[in-house]
């Protein structure tokens, strides 16, 4: 009777343990910690500015949950916006209004994929693409804002077809069409090549082919 009572007791006294720890586990975590780990369960990317996060402490989302789920557990908590930009990034921004500040998502119109490290320009204040095409900046009095990015067409927008919401900017692929050109003396002096892939030979200039120890008489 004794060892059965002992045996309750310790049992009693290690769930009161594993009570503890799991309320220990499940307090307030730094945010960056819990997106480190949603990023390693749902193989996705954050991106977000630094001062953004900094010192924000939450409590973790249930472990058996959806990452939809997850970023509604946190935005809730936090007040930011989750917004995904594709298959596996998402961008982290605090709440804003039009006023003051001016964002987008940079995609292309021809596979939809996020382009980085595009300039936009307005006025005087410029800023880049991350690594999911996101960006933002502080609204100024001009006019204009001016998108370039290696391989696209320039774009130049108003400020005020941007949303607080930062939806996608898309830019059309860049295409040069280049001139029409004649190989001369291809495979030996004589022999052209045209654009339509047929080839010319000129006898008078036919130089000695590969392999012959004299031009050939053809």
């Amino acid at each position: 009777m004794v060892t059965k009572h002992a045996g309750a007791f310790l049992t009693g006294i290690l769930l009161i343990a594993f009570t503890t720890q799991a309320q220990v586990n499940t307090g307030k975590q730094p945010l960056r910690t819990i997106l480190q780990s949603l990023e390693k369960q749902f193989n996705v990317a954050f991106t977000f500015a630094d001062k953004s996060i900094a010192e924000v402490n939450v409590d973790p989302p249930p472990r058996r949950t959806s990452l939809a789920n997850s970023l509604q557990v946190l935005s809730q908590q936090t007040g930011l916006n989750f917004q995904s930009l594709n298959a596996r990034y998402i961008a982290i921004s605090e709440p804003r209004t039009s006023a003051n500040i001016l964002c987008g998502t940079l995609r292309s119109s021809d596979t939809g994929e996020s382009i980085a490290g595009a300039s936009i320009q307005l006025g005087t204040t410029s800023a880049i693409s991350n690594e999911g095409g996101y960006f933002e900046l502080n609204r100024t009095d001009s006019t204009h804002v001016i998108i370039k990015s290696l391989g696209f067409e320039p774009l130049e927008l108003s400020p005020n077809q941007f949303t607080i919401d930062c939806k996608a900017v898309l830019m059309k692929t860049s295409y040069t069409t280049l001139e029409e050109v004649t190989v001369a003396d291809f495979i030996a002096a004589g022999i052209e090549k045209k654009t339509d892939g047929s080839l010319t030979v000129r006898n008078e200039f036919l130089g000695i082919l590969p392999g012959l120890p004299q031009p050939d008489a053809l």
